[in-house]
């Protein structure tokens, strides 16, 4: 655990400075400000170019898609076994015929939706008000 802790602090140190060698130390807070989450591929689309900003941009999708079902999974899990040891009702501890989860599924997922639903309806930017504030 505290090699995975080192290994990915390095991977984010080496990341922003190679960020700011290349927006320039003077330049990087104006860069991101301008540019938001683009900013990584804007930096290299000039010096890789457009193929690897695409096969970039086609990796952090599928990764960050991966993550949700992932986290979809994770949760799903937790609150059939909340459900099963009767801390939340016993609706929520079964499982189908295949052992999945459905009753905890379906609760996640609704959830999920009514979050994203009242993030669009009140105009929330979705990465400062939702995953910085809810984060924090």
């Amino acid at each position: 655990m505290y090699a995975s802790v080192a290994v990915i602090a390095a991977l984010y140190g080496v990341s922003a400075w190679a960020m700011t060698a290349a927006a320039g130390s003077d330049r990087i807070v104006e860069e991101a400000r301008a540019r938001g989450t683009d900013l990584v591929f804007a930096l290299v689309a000039h010096r890789l170019g457009p193929i690897a900003v695409t096969a970039g941009q086609v990796l952090f999708a599928t990764s960050i898609t991966a993550a949700m079902i992932s986290f979809h999974a994770t949760t799903a899990r937790y609150v059939f076994a909340l459900g099963r040891e009767g801390v939340l009702p016993a609706v929520f501890g079964r499982t189908t015929m295949a052992g999945a989860p459905k009753a905890a599924s379906l609760a996640q997922t609704t959830v999920g939706l009514g979050v994203i639903v009242a993030v669009a309806v009140t105009g929330t930017d979705p990465l400062v008000g939702l995953f910085y504030t809810g984060s924090v």
